[in-house]
């Protein structure tokens, strides 16, 4: 079955604003640079597999800047879409983004299909996610990139020097300042904040 893990940028990272960056993605059980001609064949014939049990495919990159982080964001509009139609180098496929991108919170996936660009078809519904998706922030000028790598937690000294660890959840602050940790996820039914 296929699995797909973003390598970069990490979950959480802070880019700086109009930067050349590149997305990686690792992948795994998927036999990449297969692709048919869109125009003709487009979800005309079913997935393939090789004598492992391997898709035939390739894979995409959508990155989509967030404007709200509590709604889904709209399917049609993205900042950045790529079909990357290379072999993979030890299960290692790339983008780049070669413009950067304008300060705000972005979301970018991984997004596997067959060699007749269809999403991957997988064997049982009780598994790990064939695709990835991780969020970032771009800051205003130029900044440089954080690597939250404990697990994507912030450390928010805001109140009186305690500090809370919040996974994840950022947001963009006016005039390229240093992002600030949104407490959520810590609401109880009444929709008020209450301590743990």
């Amino acid at each position: 079955m296929v699995s797909s893990l973003i390598t970069s940028p990490r979950n959480g990272d802070t880019l700086g604003a109009n930067q050349a960056f590149q997305i990686r993605v690792q992948m795994r059980n998927i036999v990449t640079g297969q692709f048919t001609n869109a125009t003709s064949t487009y979800y005309s014939a079913p997935q393939q597999l090789d004598k492992s049990g391997r898709i035939f495919g390739h894979t995409h990159f959508s990155l989509q800047q967030l404007e709200n982080q509590n709604q889904a964001p709209n399917p049609r509009v993205f900042t950045f879409f790529k079909g990357v139609n290379d072999p993979a180098q030890a299960g290692l496929l790339t983008a780049d983004v070669e413009k950067g991108l304008s300060p705000g919170t972005y979301r970018v996936c991984s997004m596997a299909s067959s060699s007749n660009h269809q999403p991957v078809m997988m064997p049982v519904a009780q598994r790990g996610a064939q695709d990835d998706c991780i969020r970032f922030n771009v800051a205003g000028q130029g900044g440089q990139q954080r690597n939250n790598a404990q697990g994507g937690q912030q450390r928010n000294n805001a109140q009186g020097g305690q500090r809370n660890q919040v996974a994840n959840q950022r947001k963009p602050v006016q005039g390229g300042q240093r992002s600030q940790v949104v407490n959520q996820g810590l609401r109880g039914q009444n929709g008020l904040n209450r301590r743990v």
